[in-house]
C-alpha cells in the first residue's frame, strides 16, 4: 500500500514540475520583448483606426492633411506580445512651395507633453483650447479633449519661409478643428 501511495505522490510531483516548466515557457514566450521600441508600424489606415477604437482615442480621417506619403504607427504600453496600443502616429511629408515638410499627427489617451515654458493659446474652438508653439524650423499645435492629447507638427530642414509658416498655420489649425469635430 505504501508503495502505491509513494508512486502516486511521485507522479503528482512530476506532473506539477512539468506544469511549472510549461507555464514558465508560455510566460516567457508571451512576455519576451518583440518590439525594440514600444512602437509598432501599421500597414494601413484602416488597421490603425480599427486598433485604436479599443482605446477610445479617435483617429481623424486619413486626408486630414494633404500627405504626399504617409506612415502609420502605434505606441504600445509595453514591448511584449500582449502589449496594447495606447497612441497613434500618422506621419509623412506635405509639400508646399516646391519643398517637402515632415508632418506628424499624434493622438494619445494620456497627457505626455513635456515643455517647461508657457505655450500660448491660439484659440478656443467649440470650447476646446488649441495651443500653438513655433520656432524657426517647426510649428506645433496641440489640444486636449476628453482626456486625450493630440499634437500636429510640421518640421522644415532649415528656417521656414513666412509664406510656408502662414500656409501651415492654417493647415494645422484646420487639422485641430477636424479632431475636435470628431468628439462632437
Amino acid at each position: 500500500m505504501k508503495r502505491r501511495t509513494g508512486k502516486k505522490i511521485g507522479k503528482i510531483l512530476l506532473l506539477v514540475a512539468l506544469l511549472a516548466i510549461v507555464g514558465g515557457i508560455v510566460y516567457a514566450v508571451l512576455t519576451w520583448p518583440i518590439y525594440p521600441q514600444p512602437r509598432k508600424n501599421v500597414d494601413s489606415y484602416a488597421q490603425l483606426r480599427q486598433d485604436m477604437e479599443k482605446t477610445g482615442v479617435l483617429v481623424p480621417p486619413e486626408n486630414v492633411l494633404p500627405w504626399v506619403e504617409t506612415f502609420y504607427s502605434q505606441e504600445l504600453d509595453g514591448r511584449d506580445r500582449l502589449s496594447k496600443p495606447m497612441a497613434f502616429l500618422m506621419s509623412g511629408t506635405v509639400e508646399y512651395g516646391g519643398a517637402s515638410y515632415w508632418t506628424e499627427l499624434y493622438g494619445s489617451r494620456e497627457w505626455n507633453y513635456d515643455r517647461s515654458m508657457e505655450v500660448p493659446l491660439r484659440e478656443n474652438y467649440r470650447m476646446t483650447p488649441i495651443y500653438r508653439d513655433a520656432s524657426d524650423n517647426s510649428m506645433l499645435y496641440f489640444l486636449c479633449i476628453d482626456g486625450h492629447i493630440y499634437t500636429v507638427q510640421v518640421y522644415a530642414d532649415g528656417k521656414m519661409p513666412q509664406d510656408a509658416v502662414d500656409y501651415f498655420d492654417g493647415l494645422l489649425l484646420e487639422a485641430c478643428h477636424t479632431v475636435v469635430d470628431l468628439y462632437q
